[in-house]
């Protein structure tokens, strides 16, 4: 299940990413790999809790998740991958609310997704 998840949260991110700001970088694949696959975990682990619940951990996971990879990309090793310093209430320049409200509402989507494979996979 790892890589159906890894690589369809990969593919989807990158192609928000080019959407968005015309390029992306492989970094953002493995991030948003990683997104999928860990919104997939939390599914299962709080099956019963309500879907803004599952958005709002999802959000926060992927918040800190975008903070880690910003230090270590952006900071650490200077790639320049982006830059969140203009934006208002900002960490470090890598994570931001209005990225965070953007991931609850990315969750959305990618809850009904995780359900519709689980769904599917389940009747195979």
């Amino acid at each position: 299940m790892f890589l159906i998840y890894f690589l369809f949260g990969s593919t989807l991110y990158g192609l928000i990413e080019i959407a968005y700001r015309n390029r992306t970088h492989w970094s953002m694949l493995i991030l948003g790999g990683t997104a999928l696959y860990a919104i997939y975990e939390f599914s299962n682990s709080f099956p019963k809790k309500s879907l803004a619940v599952k958005c709002l951990i999802s959000a926060a996971f992927i918040t800190m998740l975008e903070l880690f990879t910003g230090i270590l990309v952006n900071l650490i090793f200077k790639m320049n991958v982006w830059d969140y310093r203009n934006m208002p209430f900002n960490i470090l320049g890598q994570i931001c609310p209005i990225f965070s409200a953007l991931w609850f509402l990315i969750s959305i989507p990618a809850n009904a997704f995780v359900n519709c494979v689980k769904a599917y996979t389940k009747n195979k």
